[in-house]
């Protein structure tokens, strides 16, 4: 249970990085 809880809050953490780069670019394409 332990193991499953860190296991699914690194692919969150995983999930929210990409997410960020992804929101970065867009925007960055944006202003440009």
């Amino acid at each position: 249970k332990y193991c499953l809880a860190v296991i699914w809050s690194y692919d969150v953490i995983q999930f929210f990085k990409i997410f960020s780069r992804c929101s970065f670019e867009v925007r960055k394409t944006d202003i440009a």
